[in-house]
């Protein structure tokens, strides 16, 4: 699904995304929780929409959770991080963000978004 909306917006897969996709697969067949490990680190911005796409139309059965880590300084947008969040939704598990470049502004948005997500499950 993540490939096809590549070739849709002309963009080359993210090769981190894919490998990602395919362990997340592996564990499913192996009936162990699916767990999507997105590296902000290996991402541009230009693969943010597909990913994107991609988690608003996966249904509940192909990944269990999804993990957003950033490591060291990320070149993405702050709108780009949280729309990937947003579009997480219920399945985001850990948010594990190392760049000081996001400031606290992003923290404290983060920090709501994260509220209004929770509220929006109960």
């Amino acid at each position: 699904m993540y490939i096809d909306f590549c070739r849709k917006r002309e963009v080359l897969p993210n090769d981190a995304i894919v490998s990602s996709f395919s362990k997340a697969k592996l564990q499913k067949s192996c009936f162990e929780r699916s767990i999507l490990q997105v590296l902000l680190d290996l991402l541009m911005d230009v693969d943010v929409p597909p990913l994107i796409e991609t988690f608003s139309l996966m249904g509940s059965y192909e990944i269990d959770a999804i993990d957003i880590i950033n490591e060291s300084s990320c070149v993405l947008k702050r709108e780009n991080v949280m729309s990937l969040m947003r579009a997480a939704n219920q399945k985001l598990r850990v948010v594990d963000i190392n760049d000081s470049s996001f400031g606290k502004d992003f923290l404290r948005y983060l920090d709501q978004a994260m509220l209004l997500i929770l509220s929006s499950n109960i």
